[in-house]
């Protein structure tokens, strides 16, 4: 949302009139991405927030932004967390980290180190979550490559260690099926994000994904995804051995 814009004022609109008739069952959740100054921000959040259920502070659109300190994105973060609790719908505060975050020159292990403090702090404050973006741009695609996926789960695997499973994290873009959302899942994100497939596919792109997911488990041995969120991590670092996979739906002889 670019605040004051005549978008603002048309989503706001569509916002709060998008269920008068209270009789539109609702599903899932509904949020914004947001940015601009601190009041602006904190004007975004008192407009948008009584519609939403979560709205998410762009890293990259904040004032400032390519030379903003992580500092000031966690001030900002603790005032709309603060804001919000006064709220009676009470949305709940994202960061979204895009892939030119920290600064578009950073290296991916410079990149890899700030995810990881960004994502401390987050935990400090007791942020909602935390998007960490897929490098659409560098791969020339929606779905990235193998090396831009791989480097984007990287990402996603150092802010799940660093906050111990304790911040939601989504991985958004690079996913072409249901491996790749599993493989993210594995590397610590709670959940996975897609914002170009859908425009190409169009809502059948989420239940081909959600099936190829529910087909996977089912063949690895997987009781459901919840089970599986971080095991990348947890093998790597020794904290669970690897076990024999079992699957729990196959009848026994």
């Amino acid at each position: 949302v670019v605040p004051g814009s005549h978008d603002s004022d048309t989503l706001l609109h569509h916002l709060s009139t998008r269920d008068s008739s209270q009789q539109i069952a609702h599903f899932g959740l509904l949020g914004v991405s947001i940015g601009g100054t601190k009041e602006e921000l904190l004007d975004q959040l008192r407009r948008l927030g009584p519609h939403v259920q979560y709205l998410a502070l762009d890293a990259g659109r904040v004032e400032r932004a390519e030379r903003a300190e992580p500092a000031e994105l966690v001030a900002s973060l603790r005032e709309l967390i603060g804001e919000s609790l006064a709220m009676p719908k009470m949305p709940r505060i994202f960061l979204r980290l895009p892939p030119s975050w920290p600064n578009a020159s950073a290296s991916h292990e410079a990149r890899r180190l700030a995810v990881g403090n960004i994502a401390e702090e987050l935990r400090r404050v007791e942020a909602a979550g935390l998007i960490i973006c897929h490098d659409d741009a560098a791969a020339e695609s929606c779905s990235g490559t193998e090396e831009s996926r791989r480097m984007h789960r990287e990402l996603v695997s150092e802010a799940f260690q660093r906050t111990k499973g304790d911040v939601v994290i989504i991985a958004s873009g690079g996913m072409r099926h249901g491996r790749d959302a599993l493989d993210a899942v594995e590397a610590g994100a709670n959940a996975v994000q897609i914002s170009s497939l859908l425009l190409a596919e169009g809502p059948r792109a989420c239940r081909r994904i959600k099936d190829d997911l529910a087909q996977l488990l089912m063949q690895e041995g997987h009781k459901n995804l919840e089970s599986v969120v971080g095991a990348a991590v947890h093998r790597q670092t020794g904290r669970i051995k690897p076990k024999k996979k079992r699957n729990p739906w196959k009848h026994k002889i």
